[in-house]
């Protein structure tokens, strides 16, 4: 994981990404369009600072209501409220 090592991710893929984690903490690559994403590699490789500012950022979009949103299957995570959308969607009883 780019987060947890320390490094920016460097991600493709479905854009609904955008709607967990903050855009500001990776770098989206377009291969029908890889300029931008390469020019923003080159960008942070020549300004530490800058870098350095884009680690600092949240890795969540919206912080504990993404982890609630997201990754709450359990009641200890978020009080359990993605379980309870499951669970609600299925049509048992909570």
């Amino acid at each position: 994981n780019a987060f947890l090592s320390g490094a920016i991710p460097i991600y493709f893929g479905n854009r609904a990404v955008w709607e967990i984690f903050n855009e500001k903490a990776f770098i989206w690559f377009d291969p029908q369009k890889p300029d931008p994403a390469l020019k923003t590699v080159s960008f942070l490789e020549n300004n530490p600072f800058a870098y350095q500012t884009m680690l600092a950022e949240p890795i969540l979009k919206h912080g504990n209501h993404t982890i609630e949103m997201f990754f709450s299957v359990r009641d200890e995570i978020g009080h359990g409220m993605l379980k309870t959308r499951i669970r609600t969607m299925m049509g048992y009883e909570i």
